[in-house]
C-alpha cells in the first residue's frame, strides 16, 4: 500500500505540472495577444534575420531562417488552445479510473503543436506543426486501445490526415496565375480543410469525437477544427492572395458554396442524433461551416466577426463536452435514450446545460451572438442579403438539439427517443 500510495502522489504531482505547465503558456499567449494589437510581432530564431527584410530582400536572395510571425488572430487561436486544453487537464484529474501513462505528455505536445501551428510564419513548418497535431490526436483518439471502437475512430481520423510565406506571396505576386498555383493552392487548401471537417471531407469528425476521452474531445471541436480553417485562412492571404488576383472571386464562390454546405449538412445531421458527443461533434461541423461563410467574405469585418464567433464556440462547445463527460463519468452513457430523466440528480449541470446550449443558438449576451450578428452585417455589406437567414436557421438548429438534449436528460420532458 506504501508503494501504490507513492505512486499516486507521483501522479498527482505530474498532473499538475501538467496544469501549471499549460496555464503558463497560456498566460503567454495573452501577453502575445497584447502585444499584437497594433500589428505583426516577428521573431527570426538564430539570428537569422533577412538583411533587407523579406519584402525588401532582392529577388535572388531568399530568408534562410525560421521565423514567427505572430499577429492578433494567430495569438487569439493560440490563447483559445491554452485556455482549452488548461481545463481539459483539470477535468482529466480523476478522469480514468486506471493509469493514463503519457496522457498529459500527448496533451501538452498537442498544446505545443497548436500554437506553433499559430504563429510560424514559414510554410515548411506550417505542415509540420500540422502533422505534430495529427499524431497527437490520433494517439488521443485511440487512447483507450483496449477497446476496438477508439481504434476504428483513430483510423478513420488519420487516413484523411494527410519557406517563409511572406515572401512565396512576394514571389507569386510578381508572374501570372498557372495551373501550377491553383494546383499547389488547391492540395494545401484541401489537407486542411480536412482537419476543419469541411464537407466532402467530414467523415472522420462523428467517429473520433464518439470514441475519444472527454478532454481530447473538448480540443476536437474548440479548437482544432478551428485551428484548420485559421491555416487556410493564412495560406491564402500570405501566399496565394496576391497570386489569384482578380479570380480571387472564383474561390470566394468556391468556399462560400463549401461552407454552406457544410453548414447545412451539419445542422441537419445534428438535429436527428441522439448520441450526445456525436450532436456535439455535428453541431461543430455546421459552425465551421459559418466560420467560412464568414471567411469567404474577403472583407475585415468578415474575418474579425469569425474571430469573435470562434471565441465564443470554443468556449461553448468546451463546456458542453466538459458536460457529456460529465454524463458518462456518472452514468456510463451518452445515449440520450439511455440518459432519459436521469440527469434530474444533476441540477447545477443541468442549468449550466441549457445556458451553453441558448449560447449555442446565438443568443445574447454571449460572445457567439456578438459574433453571428458581426457576421451578418459583414454579409449585407459584401451585398449577400441571404446569407444571415442561413446563419439563423443553422443556429437554431443546433442550438436547439442540445437544448433538447438538456430538457430530455435533465428534465425527462418529452418523449423517450427509441433506441
Amino acid at each position: 500500500m506504501g508503494t501504490l500510495a507513492k505512486l499516486e502522489r507521483w501522479r498527482r504531482a505530474l498532473q499538475l505540472l501538467a496544469i501549471v505547465t499549460a496555464a503558463s503558456v497560456t498566460a503567454m499567449c495573452v501577453v502575445l495577444l497584447v502585444h499584437t494589437g497594433d500589428g505583426v510581432e516577428v521573431h527570426w530564431f538564430g539570428g537569422w534575420t533577412p538583411r533587407s527584410g523579406v519584402a525588401g530582400a532582392p529577388s535572388r536572395i531568399h530568408a534562410i531562417g525560421i521565423d514567427f510571425a505572430v499577429d492578433p488572430l494567430g495569438a487569439g487561436m493560440a490563447t483559445l488552445a491554452g485556455v482549452l486544453v488548461t481545463a481539459a487537464l483539470v477535468f482529466s484529474w480523476r478522469y480514468f479510473e486506471q493509469e493514463a501513462a503519457f496522457f498529459e505528455a500527448l496533451m501538452l505536445g498537442f498544446l505545443a503543436a497548436m500554437v506553433a501551428f499559430s504563429f510560424t510564419g514559414d510554410i515548411f513548418d506550417l505542415f509540420v506543426f500540422f502533422e505534430l497535431m495529427g499524431v497527437c490526436a490520433y494517439a488521443l483518439t485511440a487512447y483507450r486501445v483496449e477497446d476496438r471502437g477508439p481504434i476504428q475512430g483513430a483510423l478513420n481520423f488519420a487516413v484523411t490526415g494527410a519557406l517563409n510565406m511572406a515572401e512565396i506571396g512576394e514571389a507569386l505576386a510578381g508572374r501570372p496565375l498557372d495551373g501550377l498555383v491553383v494546383v499547389s493552392f488547391l492540395i494545401i487548401a484541401v489537407g486542411l480543410m480536412v482537419k476543419a471537417s469541411i464537407v466532402p471531407f467530414q467523415f472522420w469528425l462523428a467517429d473520433a469525437h464518439a470514441v475519444a476521452p472527454t478532454p481530447v474531445c473538448v480540443l476536437f471541436s474548440g479548437v482544432m477544427v478551428e485551428l484548420g480553417l485559421y491555416g487556410v485562412v493564412r495560406v491564402w492571404w500570405s501566399c496565394f492572395a496576391p497570386a489569384f488576383g482578380a479570380h480571387a472571386t472564383v474561390v470566394k464562390g468556391v468556399w462560400l458554396g463549401l461552407g454552406i454546405s457544410t453548414t447545412l449538412v451539419g445542422a441537419l445531421f445534428c438535429i436527428v442524433q441522439h448520441h450526445i458527443k456525436r450532436l456535439l461533434a455535428y453541431s461543430t461541423m455546421a459552425h465551421a461551416g459559418m466560420f467560412l461563410c464568414g471567411i469567404a467574405l474577403f472583407t475585415p469585418l468578415g474575418l474579425g466577426a469569425v474571430g469573435v464567433y470562434v471565441l465564443g464556440h470554443g468556449l461553448v462547445k468546451g463546456s458542453l463536452f466538459l458536460g457529456s463527460g460529465l454524463l458518462l463519468h456518472r452514468f456510463r452513457s451518452v445515449s440520450e435514450r439511455a440518459l432519459f430523466g436521469r440527469g434530474r440528480v444533476l441540477p447545477l449541470a443541468g442549468v449550466l446545460w441549457s445556458i451553453a446550449a441558448l449560447a449555442l443558438a446565438g443568443l445574447p449576451p454571449f460572445a457567439t451572438y456578438a459574433g453571428k450578428g458581426l457576421m451578418e452585417d459583414a454579409s449585407i455589406h459584401a451585398g449577400l442579403p441571404w446569407l444571415p437567414a442561413v446563419l439563423v436557421v443553422a443556429s437554431a438548429l443546433t442550438g436547439g438539439a442540445v437544448l433538447r438534449v438538456g430538457l430530455r436528460v435533465f428534465l425527462g420532458l418529452g418523449h423517450q427517443p427509441p433506441d
